[in-house]
């Protein structure tokens, strides 16, 4: 039997999921790619030479629209009929998952679609996107969702609950909690180094408008002039740099730290430095969220990242705010700077917590719904 996994690009986080489907799997397994690297995730070309699955780029065109890259391969409907896969597995609602569906009811094979979308990434979308979506849904046969809020958003388009597999969204977390108990040893050495505050509050990703870390500046201002010694650690880079800068600036921030783009070999570092990790951002799902609990972090998340509803636990392991709303983060922040014990045990419960999403457990989600549809 040949299962194909038709996604947009080879990202690092997604290498292990790949490669335990592939080790998994009692069928031939193929990865096929519809766009190259993107521009804002400069992963470098060491990210194929770790694949031990195999795969197939598509040739073709890429639209950038925004944030938005809409991925057009003239040759995909040739290899699907020239492979005859019996399942395909779609990521999303985009062009290639449409020619999949078609592919799919021409011959008779079996589709499946794995989506992070939720109500809150899709608010606004026109009743002309959302009517294809649905018809898409129908013609599926069974679908994977990053969580329970990817969930939700599959069975309002029409997906029978019963045929939702959930392979949650997950990191290598034994690796970012082995790297960063490393790091933690010199963690005060670090600070010093680079001449940071008591409390440091990081946040990793990219520095664009959808991150919504202006939010944070903003949040961390009063606690700044509250006279508390705390300050942000910025890992990314972005096209909204040079207005983040110039509004700690204008705001007087003092301990903002730009420290640009990092591989996933160096995280580990900038999470053992920190103290509380924030996502301010509206995400399908937010996997800097997993890195910052496998590294022991109290997590404050955004209510519309698609894993605060399964990673976090309120007064647990962190805090689930409206970023927009500046003093619901304000005094989530507030709390965990005022009472250090609280943020240690705090950071204790996310790393249990996040042990129990592992890699292995993501790829079972995988293999349920391919086991419900295979021929």
């Amino acid at each position: 039997m040949k299962v194909v996994l038709l996604t947009n690009t080879l990202t690092p986080y997604r290498i292990p999921l790949y490669a335990t489907i592939n080790r998994l799997a009692p069928f031939d397994f193929e990865v096929w790619l519809t766009a190259p690297q993107y521009a804002l995730r400069p992963w470098g070309k060491e990210v194929g030479s770790k694949q031990t699955f195999k795969t197939l780029f598509l040739h073709g065109l890429t639209w950038h629209k925004g944030e938005r890259y809409i991925p057009f391969n003239p040759g995909l409907t040739f290899h699907l009929t020239r492979k005859r896969p019996e399942i395909v597995i779609t990521g999303g609602f985009s062009i290639p998952t449409l020619i999949a569906g078609l592919y799919c009811q021409a011959f008779r094979k079996k589709l499946i679609i794995w989506s992070g979308v939720t109500f809150y990434t899709e608010r606004g979308i026109s009743l002309f996107r959302e009517g294809l979506r649905k018809a898409l849904v129908r013609r599926a046969d069974a679908f994977i969702a990053y969580g329970n809020l990817a969930k939700d958003y599959l069975c309002f388009l029409g997906a029978p609950e019963g045929c939702v597999f959930l392979s949650y969204n997950t990191v290598d977390v034994a690796f970012f909690t082995e790297q960063s108990t490393k790091w933690r040893m010199r963690r005060e050495e670090l600070k010093k180094e680079w001449e940071l505050p008591a409390v440091v509050i990081l946040y990793v990703g990219q520095l664009i408008p959808r991150k919504g870390v202006e939010h944070l500046l903003q949040s961390v201002l009063p606690l700044q002039r509250e006279g508390h010694e705390v300050g942000v650690l910025l890992v990314g880079r972005g096209e909204s740099k040079p207005n983040l800068r110039a509004m700690s600036q204008n705001l007087g921030l003092n301990w903002v730290l730009f420290a640009g783009f990092k591989p996933k070999e160096e995280l580990p570092k900038y999470y053992a430095v920190a103290d509380i990790f924030v996502l301010p951002s509206l995400d399908v799902w937010g996997l800097v969220v997993n890195e910052a609990m496998a590294c022991g972090l109290p997590v404050v998340c955004s209510q519309t990242a698609g894993a605060s509803e399964d990673l976090i636990k309120p007064g647990v392991n962190g805090y689930i705010v409206d970023p927009t709303v500046h003093h619901q983060l304000t005094a989530a922040l507030r709390e965990l700077i005022l009472k250090p014990e609280v943020r240690l045990e705090m950071g204790h419960n996310a790393q249990k917590t996040i042990g129990q999403f592992t890699i292995e457990q993501a790829a079972q989600g995988f293999m349920q719904a391919i086991s419900r549809v295979k021929p």
